[in-house]
């Protein structure tokens, strides 16, 4: 079933204060997470359990960077999901990181 312009559809109102996202403030917000992506590709004798917490602050950094920015909130989740995806598939290309502990 495809949707006509008559069908019925899911609109959320923006949030209250939210403005249209900079792409500026995305890359600033995301700096940190980078730069990590970059160490984890080398990263040698560092625990696991630290590294996950690493990435875990840097990601909820991100997430309040954007908020504070006032961007969209919707847009800041799908966001947080990709930078995600690169520190895992970065982490589990390097053989130093025991990725059953990641």
């Amino acid at each position: 079933m495809t949707a006509g312009p008559n069908s019925p559809r899911t609109v959320l109102p923006p949030r209250r204060g939210a403005r249209k996202a900079d792409p500026e403030d995305y890359e600033q917000a995301a700096g940190p997470v980078l730069r990590m992506v970059e160490q984890l590709a080398t990263v040698r004798g560092v625990g696991e359990q630290v590294l996950v917490q690493r990435a875990a602050e840097a990601l909820d950094r991100f997430d309040a960077d954007l908020e504070r920015a006032g961007v969209t909130p919707s847009t800041i989740q799908p966001a947080r999901y990709a930078l995600g995806l690169l520190l895992d598939q970065t982490a589990r290309k390097n053989r130093a990181v025991d990725v059953s502990l990641w």
